[in-house]
Formats: C-alpha cells, structure tokens, sequence
C-alpha cells in the first residue's frame, strides 16, 4: 500500500528515476571503454591544449582557434574540464558523457511535460531516446561530447522559448538567446534551432494555425500573425546565420568540405540516409562507425526514397489540421538532419549513428503520440499498450548494452564494423593502427595494405605503412611513403616528421632540419619535431640553441625520456652536475627498462665523484645489458677510483673480450695491471 500510495502522489519523479536507471544499466560497459583512434586522440590524446586541462592560455586558445576542422569552444572547454578532473583516464570522461546523456533525457521528460503532454506520453519519448541503439555512438564516443553537450543547451534553450510563449518577457528571451549561443559554441548543427521553434509554434504551442491565425480565443495565449512569429526570431537567426558563416569557413580552411561530390551525388545520397535512418529507427540493426561512402546511389534506391519521403510528407500534411504532432514531428526530423545529411559534405561518411540524437526525437514524438491515442480506448487495450512499449524499451535497452560492448576499444570497435561494411577504408586503417599500437605488426600490416588498396590517396593507412616500414629497417620504403603522404596531405605534421627522421637516419641531417621546421610552422606545439631539431642542435655543439628546443619538449611532454637525456648530456658539458644527475634520474623513470640511460647516469654521477652510486649504476646497466662494453669499461673507472684494481681488471677483461679493438679498454687494463703490481710491491716492502 505505501508502494502504491508513493508512486501515486510521485509518478514523475518515479518515472524520471527508472529513465535514469534504465540508462545507467544499459550503457553501463562504455565507464570500462578506452579512447579510440578515431578523433580521440586529435581532439584530447594529441592537443596539448586540451589534455593540460583548465588554464586562462587553454581557454583563451578554444574561442580563438578551430582545430580539428571545428570552431567549438565550450566542447573544448568540456573536455579541458575532464582532463582536469580525470587526467587521461577515459574512464572519468565516459562518465561525464553519459551523466550529460541522463540529464539529457530526464530534461526531455521535463520539457514535453511542460508542453502539457501526458505523462505516458511524455515519459515515453524520453524513454526511447534514453535507450534507442542508434545513441550508442554519441554517448560511447568520448569525441562525440559535442552531441550530448549541445543537445543539453538545445533543451534547456527550449524550455526557456516554452516559458516565453506563456509569458513573454525580456529576461526570459536574453536567457533563450544566451543558451542558443551556449548551444552553438558546443555544436554549430543547432543553428537549426530557430526552424525547431516556428514547429513548437505549430504545435503544441498552438499559437497559429495553417490559415495564420489561432481562433481558440478563449485560450489565455498570445496568438500571433506569422510573420510576428518570424519578427521574434530574427535575433536567433541572426546567431544561426554567424555561426554556419563560421563553421563554412573553419571547415572549408581545414579541407572538411572537399569531398570531390558533384551536388547530383550528395542529393541522391541525402534522400537515401533519409530512409536509411527512418529504418534504423525501427530497426536498429547494423549500427557501425563510419558508414562509407559509396558515391552515387543507385537510381531505384533514389526514386523509391524520394516517393516514401514525399508520400509520408503529403499524409501528414493532409493531417496537420487533426493531428499537428505529426507535422511537427516530421519536420522536426526532416529538418534537424538538414544541417548534416551530406548537402555540403564534411567528412568521408554517407550517414552516422550520431546525426540521429537530435532528429529521432521528432521521430519519438509521433510514435509515442499515436502510441497514445490508440491504446487509451479502453483498459484492456490500454494494457497490450503497456506490454507493447515494456517491451520494446527492454529490447532497445539489451541491443544498447551489446552495443556499447562493442565501443571497448579501437580493435573492437573496427572489427564489429568491418563486419558490417567490409569495404570500409577508414575502418581498415584505423583498425590497422590499433594493432600497430599494441604491436600485432603482421595484423597491422594486413589491415593497412588493405586500405590503402581501397582507397590510395588515404593518408592513415600510407603514413602507417611507413613507420612500419622504418621499423623493420625498410628506410628507403618508409622515406617513399612519407613523401606520398606529404602529397597528398601537405599539412601532415606527422609526415614531415618522420620523414625527418629517416632522412636523418640516412646522414641526411640538413634535409632533416628542413622537415623539422616545416612540421613546427604547421604546428608550433608538435613535441617529436622540437626534439628532432633539439637532436640536431646538439650534434651541431649548439648547447644554448639544444637546450631551448629541448626545455620546450619537457614543457610540452614532461615524460619524454629522450629529452631528458639529451639535457643531462648538455648539463654534464656545462659541468653542471646536479642538474645532469636530475635529467638522467627522470629519464631513467620514465623508461627505466634502457640500459644506456643507467650507463649515461653513472658516468655522470662517476665524474661528480659519487663513486658508491656509480658503481651501482652501473651495475644495474648491465643487469640490463651484460654485453655492453662501454658499461663495463664504466665500471672499471668507479672501480679504479675506489682503489679496487682487481674488480676493475676484471670488469675490463671482459670490456675487451667483448670488442678485442677497444683500444681505450686495452690501454687502461695495462696500466690498471701495472699499477695493481706497483701496489702489490709496495705491499711487500711494507
């Protein structure tokens, strides 16, 4: 009974409570997953600005610069936000992102309650945008925080329009423009928000009707002339027009837009993602990250979607009068995909799971209104609709745990798609590149060569080849691919680089220096290069001009051992020990398995005098390594300096039995011998 009394007197709040829970245990498997090498690591991983967390520089850089062909600040502020708070734990983030999906669909709830909706109604949409599959990719994809994020402002910003239509004030319109800017500067695909407006209008609003307007007088509402409507809204397309100026040239600048589709191609392929997502939406089946595409569609895949997409269109215009949730609805989903659905191409995909997270809520609307009016006959019918929707919201919420599962890692993620879409390049090649990560070489090999088969001009699976290549010793065949990367991408920092390098390794160290510099004037803040050019500086006997490059790695990347090596050998020239020691200390913590930076530590602690730790040094060195020479020789020295000739002939024995030419190691066995027969003389005569 005080069961029953509580969910009477609390039925939203219970309601709300089980949407949080069902999402919660659905989702659940994505707080285990990784990062993913699909924008991951261009947007947190590998931007400096991002993975330092919150700083006044940072936050300065995310409204002043686009990056990764995006101008979205408060994503990057976000995502600052979680470094901040979770280091690079993708853990923490995947939290974040999925509390901001919680929040997401219990405002939803609120928001059509609000409208006057039913509770069954209301809580239905919520519902099923809570657990439909098709969501898994915006809430999995630790990249894809601008979805969530910018679909939290979009409702709050409809909440804000809502209470204005009850009562316009001032106040209520200035915080209704603030979170649409808020909502743009998370996402620029909201500039479509005023269109959501004029629908809402429509219905449930009921502030006009087709002929212009509203003849339910006895309605305490304000009714408006169609174009007042319009009037009102100018401020809010006026942010809509700047942002798409802004996001067309960010996008255009970064290449994005380039797809090579002629408008006939991005057409057809718009009306068929169109129907495509409509299938997706009742039958989730299949979802995959990305989607290729494959050019034009087929002629009668066009006709068949141009006529169910107009056909759908005429009946819910005949209805509009009777039922004004389909229009709004319908249009809801026709005209939030607009921004994304491959008019103006960006990116290779013909479609993605996360376009829908906003549009199928127009979606939801009509399958929970109609859902509404069938089963509210009598109670038995009622009931079937009960049992109907429990069990649809159990099946969605299975099928999203199974794929959410799938967004483990990179290896998962790409395998469950190629299986889907095996003629899939970026796929190919980004499953290509996590074996290469966790150095399943041949794996890696395979996948790569198969994209680059696919798609020639991909820069993935050419740049990859080539540090494969370079791994196996191959320098002239990595030196090929790296130039073809860098023809077909003339911005690919990483190319230059490692086209350095090989060069480099080629005794080439002019044509290095050049690569370099071309891949700091691309990025200033691309670690590898400052390195490679703090490499150079010092093989040049240019200390000050090292150490400055080098100081910059460390500043950029605290845990790169060679830089901290390369400063412990030029503190050690400046005869600055201390310093040396503390250089060669942190290199060695963070790779503590190289033999060479134990050898490099203890002759530096050998020549400030600190025997005892030398020797021990030295001693671990070649625990590592115990045919290394120049530690034994090393050793010898620390040995001698201690008075212990006998370890130190020993050690130099083996020093010389190792390289019967180490002239060094030769001559000072000789005299390490004679001094040991002086010695003993004088212990004699003694």
């Amino acid at each position: 009974m005080k069961v029953n009394k509580i969910i009477s007197h609390n039925p939203q709040q219970i309601m709300g409570l089980c949407i949080a829970i069902v999402i919660a245990v659905s989702y659940w498997p994505v707080i285990d997953g990784d990062f993913i090498n699909l924008d991951d690591d261009d947007y947190i991983l590998d931007n400096r600005h991002v993975n330092t967390g919150l700083s006044n520089r940072n936050i300065i850089w995310a409204f002043t610069h686009s990056h990764a062909a995006n101008w979205h600040p408060l994503t990057w502020i976000s995502h600052m936000t979680d470094c901040e708070l979770y280091g690079l734990n993708p853990s923490g983030h995947h939290v974040t992102s999925l509390l901001l999906h919680i929040i997401n669909a219990l405002m939803l709830f609120l928001l059509f309650r609000r409208m006057s909706l039913s509770l069954r109604s209301s809580f239905m949409i919520a519902i099923l945008f809570a657990v439909h599959p098709i969501n898994v990719e915006s809430v999995a994809w630790i990249a894809e925080r601008k979805n969530v994020l910018s679909t939290f402002f979009m409702i709050v910003t409809l909440l804000f329009y809502w209470n204005y239509i009850q009562m316009p004030r001032r106040s209520t319109y200035m915080y209704m423009a603030l979170f649409f800017s808020l909502g743009l500067m998370a996402k620029p695909a909201l500039v479509i928000l005023p269109f959501l407006f004029l629908l809402i209008d429509f219905w449930p609003a009921g502030r006009v009707q087709l002929s212009g307007y509203s003849r339910q007088r006895k309605e305490q509402k304000r009714r408006y002339h169609i174009h007042q409507m319009f009037i009102e809204k100018v401020p809010l397309f006026i942010l809509a027009t700047i942002s798409s100026m802004i996001t067309y040239v960010t996008q255009d600048a970064a290449g994005a837009t380039a797809s090579g589709y002629p408008l006939s191609v991005r057409v057809g392929n718009a009306v068929v993602s169109y129907c495509r997502y409509l299938q997706k939406m009742v039958l989730p089946l299949n979802l995959a990250v990305p989607y290729p595409h494959r050019g034009m569609p087929q002629i009668p895949h066009i006709i068949i979607s141009t006529m169910l997409i107009m056909g759908i269109t005429i009946v819910v215009s005949a209805k509009a009068k009777r039922k004004k949730w389909l229009v709004t609805g319908w249009f809801w989903y026709l005209g939030t995909l607009i921004p994304v659905i491959g008019l103006i191409q960006v990116g290779p995909q013909a479609m993605a799971d996360r376009y829908a997270y906003i549009s199928f809520i127009g979606l939801f609307i009509i399958v929970s209104l109609t859902a509404d009016k069938i089963f509210k006959s009598s109670p038995r019918i009622k009931m079937v609709g009960y049992a109907m929707g429990a069990g649809i919201v159990i099946l969605f919420a299975v099928m999203t745990r199974k794929q959410a599962c799938y967004w483990k890692n990179s290896t998962t993620l790409f395998i469950h798609t190629l299986k889907i879409a095996p003629v899939n390049p970026l796929a190919h090649a980004n499953l290509g590149v996590a074996y290469l990560s966790n150095k399943q070489y041949e794996n890696a090999k395979k996948h790569l060569t198969i994209a680059n088969k696919m798609a020639p001009t991909l820069p993935v699976p050419l740049y990859n080849l080539g540090i494969i290549a370079a791994n196996e010793g191959n320098i002239k065949k990595a030196i090929r691919l790296f130039r073809t990367v860098i023809r077909v991408d003339s911005t690919h920092t990483e190319a230059y680089h490692s086209l350095g390098e090989a060069l480099e390794m080629q005794g080439c160290d002019s044509c290095a220096i050049d690569l370099y510099k071309k891949a700091l004037a691309i990025d200033s803040l691309y670690w590898p290069a400052h390195l490679g050019l703090g490499r150079q500086l010092f093989k040049q006997h240019k200390l000050d001009s090292s150490y400055r490059r080098l100081a910059t790695v460390i500043s950029l990347n605290y845990q790169n051992w060679e830089a901290h090596n390369f400063l412990g050998f030029i503190h050690a020239r400046k005869k600055k020990c201390k310093k040396a020691v503390f250089h060669f200390t942190e290199a060695i913590k963070y790779n503590d398995g190289f033999w060479e930076l134990y050898n490099n530590l203890g002759y530096i602690l050998l020549k400030c005098g600190n025997y005892r730790d030398a020797l021990k040094t030295f001693s671990v060195a070649l625990s590592l390594n115990p045919r290394s020479k120049n530690a034994y020789f090393n050793r010898a020295k620390t040995y001698r300096a201690l008075g212990e000739f006998e370890a130190a002939i020993t050690d130099l024995k083996k020093a010389v039995s190792l390289d019967p030419d180490f002239i060094q190691a030769i001559d000072l066995l000789e005299k390490t011998t004679r001094e040991l027969g002086f010695q003993a003389e004088d212990d004699n005569v003694n």
